[in-house]
């Protein structure tokens, strides 16, 4: 029951989780002059793409907040609404659980190229959804 009371939620948690990833990647992908390749786990610089920004952020909404929000990201939050209920909402957890699907990620996708940058986007996302359960959902 209470997990039914708490989906809209673990829903507003998680895109705001993914509203911050996009907005990081942004950012670090500017200052630190990334490739412009757009990756779900990768930063992307916008000004060095040869595709319009509008295109790009609407290529990132519908991938990242409409496709994945519903596929990927939903399941993954019910998983760690899961382990918070059973194990407590601890910063370390939070945390070792967005990096280690970072890691995973990367993995099976990119053949292990590590970016540091993004390892410290997950943990500021795994610190966000800390502080965002700890605020909006009770679990005990």
């Amino acid at each position: 029951m209470k997990l039914l009371n708490n989906i809209p939620k673990l829903i507003a948690i998680m895109y705001l989780s993914i509203a911050t990833k996009n907005i990081l990647q942004l950012i670090f992908g500017y200052l630190f002059n990334s490739e412009n390749d757009i990756k779900l786990y990768k930063l992307y610089n916008l000004h060095e793409s040869s595709y319009s920004y509008n295109f790009l952020f609407q290529l990132i909404f519908i991938y990242d907040f409409l496709f994945l929000g519903v596929i990927l990201y939903l399941p993954l939050y019910l998983i760690l609404y899961l382990i918070i209920t059973k194990f407590g909402n601890k910063i370390w957890l939070q945390v070792l659980y967005t990096v280690t699907i970072y890691l995973l990620a990367i993995y099976l996708f990119d053949k292990n190229n590590v970016s540091y940058l993004f390892i410290l986007i997950t943990t500021l996302i795994g610190l966000l959804n800390w502080y965002s359960f700890k605020k909006w959902i009770r679990i005990m």
